[in-house]
């Protein structure tokens, strides 16, 4: 999922053998349009082509017109149930390299190796594995706290200043197996 954090904006990448957007930053103005959007995404399995996902977020998700805007953070969290089928260091490299902070979360066979070359450093705070995707809500809290934190040091280097407002904390909503939807309180 690709996020413009500071209003809350959020896209949706999906991928298997290709990838493609869902929703852009700007289509879902509401938590409930978000909420009605995730329970209405078909399931596709297939190849797990993570490398190429990556690629196409770079080159298609944080632009002005998918609703991406200059000086706010972004962050990208990448969900995974198996192992990536291409090169994934590379991708998240130049991703990395365009101020766009990664955090990985592994499911079942994924390779934490490559969830670990995908991340954003420190590991400890961005990169989460589970044997079972019903454990999602374990780590969800460990993972808001990791994204508000890291968004509030990001405002700060956007801004310049030393105490730049950001989210405290996270919400899950909207938990099923296969997604989940993580919101501000302010939004509830």
């Amino acid at each position: 999922m690709a996020k413009a954090v500071q209003s809350e904006e959020k896209g949706l990448v999906l991928y298997s053998k290709d990838s493609w957007i869902e929703w852009n930053l700007n289509t879902h103005s509401t938590k409930e349009a978000v909420i009605h959007a995730v329970k209405n995404l078909p399931y596709k399995g297939g190849q797990t082509l993570t490398g190429l996902a990556l690629t196409y977020i770079l080159e298609n998700s944080f632009k002005a017109e998918s609703g991406s805007r200059p000086d706010v953070p972004k962050i990208v969290i990448l969900i995974t149930d198996g192992e990536s089928q291409d090169d994934v260091l590379s991708p998240a490299q130049k991703l990395r390299d365009a101020g766009i902070e990664l955090f990985a979360i592994g499911v079942l066979n994924a390779d934490k190796k490559k969830l670990r070359a995908i991340a954003s450093p420190p590991e400890e705070t961005h990169v989460y594995y589970m044997r079972d995707v019903s454990l999602m809500l374990d780590i969800m809290e460990k993972l808001s706290r990791s994204v508000c934190e890291r968004v509030s040091e990001l405002n700060r280097e956007i801004s310049g200043e030393k105490g730049s407002a950001a989210p405290s904390d996270l919400l899950t909503s909207e938990f099923t197996a296969r997604r989940f939807c993580v919101t501000r309180p302010a939004d509830l």
